[in-house]
């Protein structure tokens, strides 16, 4: 059999988001498999669908969608496909929790739900053999008009999945600056999250549990990237990269012993390294920033939210993590259900405090499939999502989409404008720039490799956020009821 892999492009993106992971890791495990598979990331190709079909002439295709962001150019790829009689499955976080509206809009055959790889496997041997695949585990499908959703897969033991297949796609390409590093990639070392936070999608797609890849791969892929590609940073996209302490210090002491020298950067537990030599540890791996999901600085929107932290633990936390030479990355949200003014107030206090490190702010959004979804529907005060149209037109965390707390959007926009201009004045002890210009320079190499148009393009989209981000200067009265002043 043989397989096509696309990765949607976003709209208004100037730069390739990451690596395509899962279906990188989906199309190296067919690979091995003895099946032909085929990587298509649509961030750098102008070519429509039907010209990318036509040259692979593939059996069946896969559209992976992780967020809102991707259905859009989904639905133009699903569409040329149905219309070459080319059967389409749909696959990724958030299509494994919309597989219904997928289904109903005539755009895909299938949804693999959750993990793909035994799932693709499956269908590629059933495929190979003339068998079709409704008997196969982690599928939706529609028959008759009703819709069918059968068992469940055990999650996979992370160790039986072969080691990336790097040839799959060209990993220069995704190549970024990442404060005092120049090729910085992503990859992944662990699945899943141990968290149950309530706007989260986790507890359905992860069922709140972590795994991790057996270690000697990740580091074999580094090496591999580094002598071959010239990598010298990775970031890893895990929704959480450790568990526990244990797990930290097992990992960096690898990186150590394996003489690899690169820096690397992921997403942790404020809870997990509460003191300096631990973050001498993580500096010493090469370690060169961490960022946290702290979400709020008010303690009664960290207990509706799941988030088990106390605001002391936060700070001293962060301020030893940016004494070690590791930036730190907080992340907060705006809006979350029935949130005060006194709620975000704290909230920006926090921000303020918070030393030696980087703070960004996204809209909260509601998620199908988390908890906090779900009674926001139940007691009425937002409107089910119905259709995948409904779907594509949600901007996850960087538009409002709903507003279900008690202050005004406007509000809520001001506060992450001044936000993103405060961040473009954060320096490093790790960089000789300000944060604007390694930001200015990432943007710059990422769009001039992508032709005379998109450079144009991805220059109006930045110049764009940029004019409205300044947008906080004509709101004098919410910058002085919140304190948003830029102030040394």
């Amino acid at each position: 059999m043989r397989a096509v892999f696309f990765y949607p492009q976003i709209e208004k993106s100037f730069r390739a988001s990451s690596v395509p992971l899962g279906i990188l890791s989906i199309a190296s495990f067919l690979k091995s498999k003895g099946h032909d598979a085929i990587i298509c990331d649509r961030f750098f190709t102008s070519e429509k669908a039907e010209t990318t079909l036509q040259k692979y002439s593939p059996d069946i295709i896969g559209i992976s969608v992780i967020s809102n962001l991707f259905i859009k150019d989904a639905m133009k790829i699903a569409k040329a496909a149905k219309d070459m009689g080319i059967p389409v499955v749909w696959g990724g976080s958030l299509s494994s929790v919309i597989s219904k509206e997928i289904l109903e809009s005539g755009l895909g055959d299938y949804v693999s739900i959750n993990e793909g790889e035994f799932i693709w496997l499956e269908m590629a041997e059933a495929f190979d053999e003339g068998r079709v695949f409704d008997g196969i585990k982690g599928l939706a499908y529609l028959r008759n008009g009703e819709y069918i959703r059968t068992e469940d897969r055990e999650f996979i033991d992370l160790s039986v999945l072969p080691k990336l297949d790097w040839t799959l796609v060209d990993p220069k390409q995704y190549f970024r600056s990442e404060y005092d590093c120049e090729k910085v990639i992503t990859t992944y070392f662990s699945k899943g999250c141990t968290g149950r936070c309530t706007f989260c999608y986790n507890h359905k797609f992860h069922c709140s549990k972590r795994r991790q890849r057996p270690l000697e791969y990740v580091i074999e892929e580094m090496r591999y990237l580094k002598d071959m590609h010239g990598a010298r940073g990775f970031d890893f996209t895990d929704d959480l990269m450790f568990a526990n302490r244990e797990q930290v210090e097992d990992f960096c002491k690898a990186i150590i012993d394996s003489g690899l020298n690169i820096k690397w950067y992921g997403f942790i537990s404020i809870n997990l390294v509460n003191d300096a030599q631990g973050y001498e540890l993580l500096y010493k791996s090469g370690c060169r920033s961490l960022t946290y999901g702290i979400e709020s600085g008010s303690p009664r929107i960290l207990k509706t939210v799941g988030k088990n932290m106390k605001l002391d633990k936060i700070k001293s936390n962060i301020e030893l993590c940016a004494k070690s030479g590791i930036v730190p990355v907080t992340s907060l949200m705006l809006g979350f259900p029935d949130e005060t003014e006194e709620d975000l107030i704290a909230t920006i206090s926090l921000a303020k405090e918070l030393k030696g490190g980087m703070v960004f702010f996204g809209f909260y959004t509601p998620v199908p499939g988390s908890k906090m979804y779900e009674e926001l529907v139940n007691s009425g005060k937002i409107s089910p999502l119905k259709t995948l149209k409904d779907h594509a037109n949600v901007n996850f965390a960087e538009q409002i989409s709903v507003n279900v707390s008690g202050v005004p959007s406007v509000e809520l926009s001001a506060i992450r404008k001044y936000f993103r201009l405060r961040s473009l004045k954060y320096k490093s002890s790790n960089s000789s720039n300000e944060h604007i210009f390694n930001l200015i320079k990432s943007i710059f190499k990422s769009m001039s490799g992508r032709g005379l148009k998109h450079f144009i393009k991805g220059g109006v989209y930045s110049f764009i956020n940029f004019v409205d981000a300044l947008g906080i200067f004509f709101h004098p009265k919410i910058r002085k009821k919140y304190g948003l002043y830029f102030t040394k």
